[in-house]
């Protein structure tokens, strides 16, 4: 794009509550962003979907001396733009009605690679998120995927770490709606940060997550046999508590059975198994059943 252009599209974002949908209309409409500011406005209000309203401010000049600077700073930082219309937009992206008109980058950024996954969690992260992270990570670096986060604390550090350790692509950008699958990582009921994710699965906005396998398996994501195999063996490897390793045995010996007889034959107050059991489905080691019953992992 020229220098006008970008000026043009740039200015357009700086109208309030001007969105990207409204702006492609007017782009559509008058071939080129340059050009819509070079329509008169009764022209502009014949457009579908286009009130007076939101035509307001359009041509105030503020707005333009905004952009005019924003482009300067940009220019200056060299950061990267890509155009909604440019070839090397996005291709999932451009089926999103309110995708972004510009994109702003900075850095080796390759999105040709089929395999993202963005992460967005709480600031406050728990021992658990964190060691979650680092195993969801470890599994899924087979696949070689791109890891986008909003780099914010806790969460978002964690999984980008996670992901440089693995030597994979990692991307930082604002957080926005991109109409995807969605995964949650279930937490306690009592802990407060988890009552996001726990209120996701619960109604049904987003996927139940424990480990990278149903990541894989609801993506429809193929490993390679020896990588698979590689990734199943570090699996194996997960670390549990005396009480953890107790409750597993039990149920590898003993098949399915339910949370009441783990506590009697486990001797342990029924609780504690509950807690426990919970922890280890998080750790994908045991399986819950219909019923209150579980089984220990393959």
């Amino acid at each position: 794009m020229t220098e006008p252009e970008i000026i043009a599209v740039l200015r357009l974002q700086k109208i309030p509550d001007f969105g990207d949908v409204t702006a492609k209309k007017l782009i559509a409409h008058c071939g080129s962003p340059s050009a819509i500011f070079e329509d008169k406005l009764y022209h502009l209000l014949k457009i579908d979907g286009i009130g007076r309203m939101t035509l307001k401010g359009l041509f105030d000049p503020v707005h333009l001396e905004e952009a005019q600077k924003e482009f300067e700073f940009l220019s200056k930082e060299d950061i990267d733009i890509t155009y909604f219309m440019d070839d090397n937009y996005p291709a999932r992206l451009k089926h999103c009605v309110d995708g972004p008109i510009l994109l702003f980058q900075r850095g080796n950024i390759n999105l040709d690679n089929q395999k993202v996954i963005s992460v967005v969690g709480t600031r406050n992260v728990t021992n658990y998120g964190t060691s979650f992270c680092n195993q969801f990570i470890e599994e899924l670096a087979p696949l070689n995927p791109v890891i986008v986060s909003g780099l914010a604390y806790g969460v978002d550090i964690a999984i980008q770490k996670a992901a440089m350790d693995h030597g994979l692509q990692t991307i930082a950008c604002m957080a926005h709606g991109y109409h995807r699958e969605v995964f949650a990582v279930p937490g306690r009921a009592t802990d407060k940060w988890s009552k996001g994710c726990n209120d996701l699965i619960k109604y049904q906005k987003a996927h139940l997550l424990t480990s990278a396998a149903e990541l894989v398996y609801t993506l429809g994501w193929e490993i390679e046999e020896e990588k698979q195999e590689k990734a199943v063996q570090k699996q194996l490897f997960i670390e549990l508590d005396e009480t953890e390793q107790s409750i597993y045995s039990y149920l590898q010996v003993n098949g399915k059975q339910l949370l009441d007889t783990v506590a009697v034959e486990c001797n342990l107050p029924i609780f504690k198994v509950s807690s426990t059991l919970l922890n280890m489905e998080m750790k994908g080691v045991i399986r819950p059943l219909p019923g209150k019953m579980f089984e220990a992992g393959s």
